[in-house]
């Protein structure tokens, strides 16, 4: 269980590491602290997780409008003379 847990670690290391996201003269610290200094708040991971609400609930009502609508479309389309239709001549082009 040991190795599984420091192998998550290293790579959550290696993923959020400096050198991928940030440039060379700037640390994850020197974000933290300026958000403190200068009164500009910088996104944390927490703030993502204000939005899954929003999203969830658009997905929610996404559902209900096309369950609710698929069976006025379909009607729609069955009561439509045009499934039925031949195709047109060519006008003597055969």
């Amino acid at each position: 269980m040991a190795a599984i847990a420091a192998t998550g670690a290293l790579l959550w290391g290696w993923f959020w590491n400096e050198r991928f996201w940030l440039p060379a003269n700037l640390t994850w610290a020197d974000l933290e602290r300026q958000g403190a200094d200068d009164g500009v708040g910088y996104p944390r991971a927490g703030h993502v997780l204000g939005a899954l609400p929003l999203a969830v609930g658009l997905l929610a009502l996404r559902r209900v409008f096309e369950s609710s609508k698929q069976l006025e479309v379909k009607d729609f389309m069955l009561n439509k003379t045009f499934c039925c239709l031949s195709p047109m001549g060519t006008g003597g082009l055969t």
